[in-house]
């Protein structure tokens, strides 16, 4: 049996508001949202959690991920490890 349900769990941090777009965008013309969560954290940035209907093959048939219009996905503004605290402190520290 192939499952016709997608749970996506991201983090909500600024790096990840491009891909999170159209992601959604996606799973919109190919589905039906049935829930969304947002989880607050204590340390990092929150998460969310989506549940998408994937059962309808007429919208599945509206797009692929080969033909789905996609932005280029953006780079970090610096390399390396991220600080433990979340994506919101991207910049680098000025000494």
């Amino acid at each position: 049996m192939i499952p016709n349900e997608a749970w996506i769990i991201a983090k909500n941090g600024p790096v990840n508001r491009i891909p999170h777009a159209t992601i959604h965008r996606y799973l919109q013309t190919i589905g039906v949202q049935r829930t969304a969560k947002i989880v607050p954290s204590g340390v990092s940035d929150s998460v969310t959690i989506h549940l998408y209907d994937l059962s309808d093959p007429q919208r599945l048939r509206a797009a692929s991920a080969e033909t789905f219009p996609a932005p280029p996905l953006p780079a970090y503004p610096i390399a390396g490890c991220r600080d433990w605290s979340g994506d919101a402190h991207l910049t680098p520290k000025r000494e």
